[in-house]
């Protein structure tokens, strides 16, 4: 089965559909995996399933699966590369290392000439391919293979990568090659460098943005602990930033996350919208943890113009929080939901009645399936500052506690926690969520006797009478 929590929501339902019939197809199980926005491309899913699993002999899993654009495309040229060597003719043989250097070469003509195409004859002149016949020619094999693509032109066609991202994941990589660690960082200051990557229309590489996209991916890849924002101002500067949300996490450094944190605080939705995706990625730098610490320190009136007011505008939400009611009711608990119980306590905060009602149901169930972590967070909930959060969050603790009147011992172990937190909130001088208004007290106090007539042995003196 797939992981729809997010899923449809984030893709729209064909998509997840070619997705899953992709995957069935492709022997890949991604039963886990918080999967990436880009599949929504059909051709990137195509690329995605080749190089995840290219014998297709055994089902693989998350493991196999290359994290981002990135290292989808530096896996597929690799790929292309054993391929291309494989199926030389013995009269003409080709390596790997000939067909990297044909890619670098085709890189360096278009971004040179600043055309998304090279022409026929130019192309096979510049790789020394002009005296072999079209049968032994490294440019069919390329065409063969995919990469490229013929258009027809006057002079007997031109060529271009097969899509716009490859096109600038080749380019990108020919001019970190060329310009190296040292001479990097000051080339991509320059004046010059940025018309053509983000400058007007008639100055700018028609592959721009895509080389901009890719020299995301790679520069903290190919240069160790360097981001590309960093090392640029505007008009670059904000963009390749918003990009570098999309790195996967190994590739993620402190500075990055806190800049995108400021982000999310101002409600950024491109990067809301990211955070949806992430929630439920358990080793994520920017999963369900992330939004947490950025929401919670909010003013209320702050939070609700920010976030509250960007989940409303989302469609889906509702969607998603019903499908997520369909797997947890039905026992479906897996790693990375707490994270997503997590992202739903925060949708808590809406207005919209219907949104809050669909949030409390989904995470009812979330705690039929698992108690000990829905009451964790129920404790941690008791602290925003956010009353329909605590409220709520009561309230789906208390439905899973009078859900086990019929067998209370299976619940001793994390209703003890829970009592315990709860009189440390709620009792005595130095309770920390003190002021919780009647309808929270009322799901308190049903739990209390909930414990006071099945379970009395493991009541504190505190919350006894």
């Amino acid at each position: 089965g797939m992981n729809a929590g997010g899923w449809a929501s984030v893709y729209g339902v064909d998509a997840i559909d070619a997705i899953r019939l992709y995957f069935r197809h492709w022997k890949i199980d991604a039963t886990d995996a918080s999967l990436p926005g880009f599949l929504r491309h059909p051709l990137t899913l195509r690329l995605f399933c080749e190089v995840t699993n290219p014998t297709r002999e055994k089902v693989v899993g998350i493991d196999a699966m290359p994290g981002s654009l990135t290292a989808l495309f530096d896996r597929y040229l690799d790929q292309i590369g054993d391929r291309i060597a494989d199926l030389a003719p013995r009269t003409q043989r080709y390596y790997a290392q000939d067909v990297r250097a044909a890619l670098t070469t085709f890189a360096k003509l278009l971004w040179e000439s600043r055309e998304r195409s090279v022409d026929l004859s130019e192309l096979r002149r510049a790789l020394g391919d002009d005296g072999r016949p079209w049968d032994q020619s490294l440019v069919r094999a390329l065409e063969h293979e995919g990469v490229l693509l013929r258009m027809p032109s006057d002079d007997g066609g031109a060529y271009v990568p097969v899509y716009d991202r490859l096109g600038g994941h080749i380019i990108a990589t020919a001019l970190l090659a060329k310009h190296g660690q040292a001479g990097f960082d000051t080339w991509i200051r320059e004046s010059t460098t940025t018309a053509l990557l983000a400058g007007d229309y008639d100055k700018r590489h028609p592959l721009g943005d895509d080389i901009v996209y890719s020299l995301v991916g790679q520069i903290p890849r190919r240069f160790y602990s360097k981001q590309l924002w960093q090392l640029v101002d505007e008009p670059i500067r904000a963009r390749a930033l918003r990009t570098a949300a999309r790195l996967e996490a190994a590739y993620l450094d402190a500075a990055t996350v806190d800049a995108l944190l400021d982000l999310v605080r101002s409600g950024d939705a491109e990067i809301l919208r990211l955070l949806w995706e992430t929630r439920g990625a358990v080793n994520h730098p920017l999963n369900a943890v992330a939004l947490d610490q950025a929401l919670r320190p909010m003013a209320v009136a702050e939070r609700d113009l920010r976030w509250t007011e960007w989940l409303r505008n989302q469609d889906d939400a509702l969607k998603d929080l019903e499908r997520l009611v369909q797997r947890w009711r039905h026992g479906g608990v897996r790693a990375g939901d707490p994270l997503r119980a997590r992202w739903v306590m925060w949708t808590l905060t809406t207005s919209v009645r219907l949104m809050r009602d669909q949030a409390t149901l989904a995470l009812y169930w979330f705690g039929r399936a698992d108690p000990d972590s829905l009451f964790e967070l129920t404790l941690d909930a008791l602290s925003v500052n956010d009353a329909y959060v605590g409220e709520r969050m009561l309230a789906a603790s208390y439905g899973v506690v009078m859900s086990h009147q019929q067998e209370p011992a299976a619940l001793e172990q994390p209703l003890q926690a829970l009592l315990v937190g709860l009189e440390n909130a709620l009792v005595g001088p130095s309770a920390t969520a003190a002021t919780l208004h009647y309808l929270a007290r009322m799901y308190a106090k049903g739990i209390v006797e909930f414990a006071a007539k099945f379970r009395p042995a493991i009541l504190s003196a505190g919350l006894q009478g």
